[in-house]
């Protein structure tokens, strides 16, 4: 994700404020894991090998060569996917396979690297399965916006400098005028305009191939490939695109498919979900941080220890009162809106790693005593989340959606629109509009998805969507899963970007587990109030 663009929620610091130690740690570069595909053969069939050694249980890994266009194939003219394979615990009886997308492409490195949460339980009879879709991760030929490896890294340090002024920073001005909004807007989709360009210029032979639709194709294909018997998909957040249209494009191409945080892609395919709808939860969310900050009081530890030290879970930005947390919230990111170093905000972490809420309360802590602590929080979130540019992500959405807001006039009300919907992301999803208008007109995808997700029968599904979650609504949810006759749907009052990141739920759980066992679908509108809300294990009514 391009953080730059969370506009309104994010935080700016000085760097005088900064510690030596915590710019160091900031401009490190992170040791990616060694490439497990380069130099491996692919084929037209599933190819095994070994690969990840150093991960339990040890996966196999394989390189499956899919046309760009399935309609028609032209020699030499095919992606590398990239699959990765944990092979189902021998102990229990073997089930079937399991196939996982998980939030953003790619998928193969975030499964490797944390398989655990899928392969135990009921779950550990099934082969677990990922790839990486189209021009992303370790597929190849990959998404390439830059000549080289040192354009891409200036393109990032522009946007993270004091030179760049995010979507909604209205160039300096605060609050916002008609005549700085348009000049914002310009400046942003003028720097944008460059990374859809070079994406074009690099990437033209690839890009009318990189669509949803034609991930789903590949979906297909690889499933079409393994042994016969049964098939569940899960899709988390963003990825549920892939499964949703893989489900009205195959019907009954799977045995169950749950979706968790699901987008609503008819909303995608047709303006590109970027509305009011898709954020409408988000305040909600932000609203549980300061409730649940004042309600777990003030943290114990000293602020100077490293948080890893220290056993309290209250709240470093403690308020008597959520009313009077914001407050206090609201007067730092006025004070600091402006200043150049830009790491991530209290308003995005919270409603997505419900455990970091205690550290961001303290990276507050910091930004406002005026002072990064050695190793702290400033150094924590600005090494977590480098300096990057995810081409990818802002790419596909423009070539998936039919039409885009191309006029000032019109990005100008979209972005009052979203930011009263949504102050904690509003600007931050907007964005994307204001990417997808300066994207070329003359490049389109040769195979949009132009079906419909109403009339088809389909296998098994379940929908599962939190109470809060700000960029997934509960409403867009409900809406995508209204067309599937027989889907079920599961609310879990709670917050957080899915439930994956949100409090455990034995309600949900059981109501899943009970399905896996005995095949009987949970009652429609299921409803879980069982989490103990809050991120701060203070509590929230």
């Amino acid at each position: 994700m391009l953080l730059v663009l969370l506009a309104v929620a994010v935080l700016l610091i000085s760097p005088s404020f900064c510690s030596p130690e915590a710019l160091f740690h900031q401009n490190s570069k992170r040791q990616a894991p060694p490439d497990q595909f380069t130099g491996k053969p692919s084929a037209p069939t599933l190819q095994w090998f070994p690969c990840y050694p150093d991960t339990f249980p040890q996966p196999e890994c394989a390189r499956l060569e899919v046309p760009y266009d399935y309609s028609k194939p032209v020699p030499g003219d095919i992606f590398k996917l990239a699959i990765v394979k944990f092979p189902a615990d021998r102990t229990v009886p073997y089930k079937g396979i399991q196939f996982l997308s998980f939030f953003n492409p790619p998928f193969v490195e975030s499964i490797a690297s944390f398989p655990y949460p899928f392969t135990q339980g009921l779950l550990a009879g099934y082969d677990l399965i990922s790839w990486d879709p189209r021009a992303v991760g370790h597929t190849e030929p990959g998404l390439k916006c830059f000549a080289d490896d040192t354009a891409q890294a200036a393109y990032a340090e522009y946007l993270f400098s004091d030179q760049f002024t995010p979507y909604g920073g209205f160039n300096g001005t605060f609050p916002a005028t008609d005549k700085n909004i348009k000049a914002n807007i310009k400046s942003v989709t003028d720097t944008f305009k460059k990374l859809s360009d070079g994406c074009v210029t690099y990437s033209s032979n690839i890009l009318p191939y990189m669509g949803t639709a034609d991930n789903a194709r590949d979906l297909h294909k690889i499933v079409s490939l393994l042994p016969a018997g049964q098939k569940i998909m899960t899709h988390y957040g963003p990825a549920s695109a892939i499964g949703l249209t893989y489900a009205a494009m195959y019907p009954t191409g799977f045995d169950s498919m749950t979706f968790d945080g699901a987008i609503n892609v008819e909303e995608l395919y047709a303006t590109g979900l970027n509305s009011p709808s898709a954020v409408q939860d988000g305040d909600k969310a932000l609203q549980m941080f300061f409730d649940s900050c004042a309600a777990a009081g003030p943290n114990t530890c000293d602020p100077t220890t490293n948080f890893l030290f220290c056993p309290s879970y209250g709240c470093y930005f403690w308020r008597p009162t959520g009313k009077e947390v914001k407050a206090r919230y609201e007067a730092l990111k006025a004070k600091f809106y402006f200043k150049p170093l830009k790491i991530t905000s209290a308003l995005d972490l919270p409603a997505l790693f419900q455990g970091l809420v205690a550290r961001v309360s303290k990276a507050l802590l910091e930004i406002e005593s005026g002072s990064a602590f050695p190793l702290g929080e400033v150094e924590f979130f600005s090494d977590a989340f480098p300096h990057e540019v995810a081409a990818y992500d802002r790419i596909l959405p423009c070539l998936d959606a039919k039409s885009v807001i191309r006029s000032t006039d019109g990005l100008v009300a979209h972005m009052k629109l979203m930011n009263k919907t949504s102050s904690q992301n509003g600007l931050a999803v907007a964005a994307q509009e204001a990417m997808c208008s300066t994207f070329p007109r003359n490049v389109n995808l040769k195979h949009r998805f132009t079906g419909d997700f109403t009339t088809k029968k389909h296998n098994a599904m379940v929908f599962i969507s939190n109470t809060a979650d700000p960029e997934e609504s509960r409403a867009n949810a409900r809406a995508i899963a209204s067309r599937f006759a027989n889907a079920r749907f599961i609310t879990v009052n709670e917050f957080g970007m899915t439930s994956f990141f949100s409090g455990y739920s034995a309600c949900k759980q059981n109501l899943l587990d009970n399905w896996r066992i005995t095949g009987v679908l949970p009652p429609r509108n299921s409803v879980c109030n069982d989490v103990v809300a809050g991120p701060f294990n203070g509590g929230y009514a």
